[in-house]
């Protein structure tokens, strides 16, 4: 007889269980039968989330079903073991086993949900995150939290100035990138004034960086919107928005980790 066997000795509760390391590999051994495929990255993310301290009791159950399988609940099981931290869970038992057929079916929640803020800032903070995390191959919603405290409040005066979405010039790498040239200490006039033309499209009133960066845009040299995409477009804006590179007329396109340094620096986000 397991662990929970001895616990719900059958009967159809729910409660408050807290969970070793060891008592974690238990349960896993024991009631993980025919679930899904696991998801390495989310074990990791969530066993990060445990060793910094950012995982939380919340409402979500790890449920079994009446004969002790475990039907949701085995990727924070296994954060669990692999962080080595001991954790508190919501456990259900007593449901039909059909029910495994519709756990997680519902509205998949984004960043901004899971943390209560504008999607927008939230896009900013995650790169900001990802940036500061390199090497370390996972970002929790702590990481994104800290970088999001950073950022907040430029970025909101930023929207402020210009709120209308444009491909590419409004997306989070060039936010992030004005706004850590801002926080640097550079001139927000210029900043916010180039990116709003950028954005706007009014080509008239930008320097010839800005006719370089339109260029980029024009002849597809900055295809692709995601991961590793992002991280090189941020080392590029970074490069516009400075004022002492407005008469370049030619920019790198290419991920620098000097670059990449200067935009934590400028953030503060090491000291979150």
């Amino acid at each position: 007889m397991s662990y929970l066997d001895t616990v719900f000795n059958g009967t159809a509760s729910a409660r408050v269980i807290t969970v070793t390391p060891e008592l974690a590999r238990i349960i896993l051994n024991d009631h993980n039968r025919d679930n899904r495929a696991v998801k390495p990255a989310v074990v990791k993310k969530y066993a990060r989330m445990m060793q910094i301290g950012d995982w939380k009791l919340s409402p979500e159950t790890i449920s079994l079903s009446n004969t002790g399988r475990l039907l949701n609940g085995q990727h924070r099981l296994m954060a669990v073991e692999a962080s080595g931290v001991t954790v508190s869970f919501l456990f259900a038992y007593g449901f039909d086993e059909d029910v495994f057929s519709v756990l997680d079916r519902g509205a998949t929640r984004t960043m901004s949900d899971a943390l209560g803020t504008d999607k927008r800032v939230s896009e900013a903070g995650a790169l900001l995150a990802r940036l500061a995390g390199i090497g370390r191959g996972t970002v929790s919603d702590g990481d994104v939290r800290r970088a999001i405290t950073r950022i907040s409040s430029t970025h909101s005066d930023l929207m402020g100035h210009c709120n209308t979405v444009a491909k590419v010039f409004s997306s989070a790498p060039f936010r992030l990138a004005c706004v850590a040239r801002v926080m640097s200490g550079e001139s927000k006039e210029y900043a916010f004034y180039l990116y709003r033309n950028l954005v706007l499209g009014h080509t008239e009133n930008i320097p010839t960086v800005g006719h370089a960066a339109v260029r980029y845009v024009l002849t597809n040299k900055l295809a692709g919107a995601g991961g590793q995409a992002q991280m090189v477009w941020a080392c590029l804006a970074w490069d516009i928005f400075g004022e002492n590179m407005q008469s370049r007329s030619k920019i790198a396109i290419r991920y620098n980790a000097e670059t990449v340094a200067k935009i934590i620096d400028a953030t503060g986000y090491n000291h979150a």
